[in-house]
């Protein structure tokens, strides 16, 4: 069972934010808030921490795994160049409740995103999951923290008794203001398309790129 770190969602606690990230680079797997709603974290750099996000929530293996970094001056080592036709939509909206699907760095092993050449990003707007990524140095894989095909949890009581049997730590920093999941966007091509719809809206993202109908 996982235990539960209260962190305050302001000024999150660097004593407690230490420990969470000596558990990502441990191979552990934590519960977190976003902007948006819980994730659920492995070190991009723990290969058994992400097998496990793909076991406990039993994702399928043909969905890639989004991943969060803490600044945009990461955006190099998680894609093979940075976009410059999106930089003023980057600018914008990251950090923000947005996910951008653009080519992978070739250091990124395949199993994280299902073999696709392209993977998700964004960067949370979220004191404690800015906090958490920054401590532990390197990006985090991170979905919802929900078994797939269930409701993404907003708040960190909401996350199902089956998920904290399985993970480590689960922290609980209140409600998340936002509740939508992320807009996911793919800008690997001209026009760029709406992958998931969320809270960020089409006319918001068609004044930095034109999108596809």
């Amino acid at each position: 069972m996982a235990i539960t770190l209260k962190i305050n969602p302001d000024a999150p606690q660097p004593e407690l934010i230490a420990r969470v990230a000596d558990c990502l680079r441990n191979g552990g797997v934590v519960a977190f808030p976003t902007e948006t709603v819980y994730g659920l974290a492995a070190s991009l750099g723990s290969e058994d921490g992400i097998r496990r996000v793909w076991e406990v929530k039993r994702r399928p293996d043909n969905k890639p795994l989004p991943v969060q970094i803490a600044h945009a001056t990461q955006l190099g080592s998680v894609w093979r160049e940075l976009p410059h036709h999106a930089m003023p939509l980057i600018q914008a909206f990251m950090p923000g409740p947005l996910t951008l699907v653009y080519w992978k760095h070739n250091t990124i092993p395949d199993f994280i995103n299902a073999g696709l050449p392209s993977l998700g990003v964004r960067i949370p707007q979220h004191p404690v999951a800015l906090s958490m990524i920054t401590q532990l140095g390197v990006a985090i894989v991170a979905p919802s923290a929900n078994i797939s095909g269930e409701a993404a949890p907003v708040k960190a009581s909401d996350i199902s008794v089956e998920l904290r049997n399985k993970i480590d730590i689960v922290i609980d920093a209140g409600a998340c203001p936002g509740g939508l999941p992320s807009t996911v966007l793919d800008i690997c091509y001209t026009p760029a398309r709406i992958l998931r719809a969320g809270e960020i809206g089409r006319d918001e993202l068609e004044l930095y790129l034109p999108i596809a109908d």
